[in-house]
C-alpha cells in the first residue's frame, strides 16, 4: 500500500493517509512479472483494467509488436510519446494525482474517486534506497480551481493502448487511493501532494 500526504501550505495544514492499491495496479505488477517470452504468432500476456468510467481496457505487457497491426495492443510508460502517422501527436502518459470532496469507501475494486474535482500533475520521481527496503516517492502540486473540501486523494496512471500506426486510445486508470480528514480549499490555493510506495 502506498501513503499520501496532501497539504494546503495557505493553511498550514497537512494530512497523512494509507492508501489502498486497486487491482489495476495488481495487475500491472502481475504483467511486468510474466515469464520470458519467445517470439512467435500469439505470444502475449494481455490484462484487463478499468478506466475511470468502469469501462475494460484490455493491454499487452508482452507480445509481438507489428507497426501495422490495430489488434496488437500494447502499452507506454513514457511521461510523454510522439508518434508520427500523417499527422504528429503529442500525448502526455504517465501518472498525476486527483482530489474529490466524495465520502469514499475504500476497496480495491474502485476505478475512481467517489466525487472527483480536479487533476493535481506529478512533477517529479525519486528513490531512496535504505538498507532494508526501497521508497519510491512522487511529488506533484497544482492549483486549486473552485472552493471545496478534500476528503479524497487517488494515484492515476494515464496509458496507450493500440498500434503505433493504426488505432490508439489514451486512458486513465486508478491505481491507489485514500480517504483524507477534510482539508479546505480555495479558488488560487496550492494543493500539495506526495505518494509515497515503500518495496520491502
Amino acid at each position: 500500500m502506498g501513503i499520501f500526504i496532501i497539504e494546503n501550505p495557505r493553511l498550514g495544514i497537512r494530512r497523512v493517509a494509507r492508501g489502498l492499491i486497486t487491482r489495476n495496479f495488481a495487475k500491472i505488477l502481475q504483467g511486468l512479472l510474466q515469464p520470458r517470452q519467445t517470439w512467435g504468432s500469439g505470444a502475449k500476456y494481455a490484462i484487463t483494467l478499468k478506466d475511470v468510467n468502469g469501462a475494460d481496457k484490455e493491454i499487452w505487457t508482452i507480445g509481438n509488436l507489428y507497426d501495422n497491426y490495430s489488434d496488437r495492443y500494447v502499452t507506454f510508460f513514457e511521461q510523454s510519446v510522439r508518434i508520427f502517422t500523417t499527422v504528429a501527436e503529442d500525448i502526455e502518459l504517465g501518472l498525476f494525482f486527483k482530489v474529490g470532496k466524495g465520502s469514499l469507501t475504500l476497496s480495491p475494486d474502485n476505478y475512481e474517486l467517489a466525487d472527483p474535482v480536479q487533476e493535481v500533475p506529478a512533477s517529479e520521481a525519486s528513490r531512496v534506497d535504505n538498507p532494508d527496503n526501497t521508497i519510491l516517492s512522487i511529488t506533484g502540486s497544482g492549483t486549486a480551481n473552485t472552493s471545496f473540501n478534500c476528503t479524497e486523494v487517488g494515484a492515476y496512471l494515464r496509458l496507450l493502448r493500440g498500434s503505433i500506426t493504426n488505432t490508439r486510445e489514451v486512458f486513465d486508470t486508478l491505481i491507489d487511493h485514500a480517504q483524507v480528514t477534510g482539508i479546505s480549499y480555495s479558488p488560487g490555493d496550492t494543493i500539495s501532494i506526495q505518494y509515497k510506495l515503500t518495496l520491502a
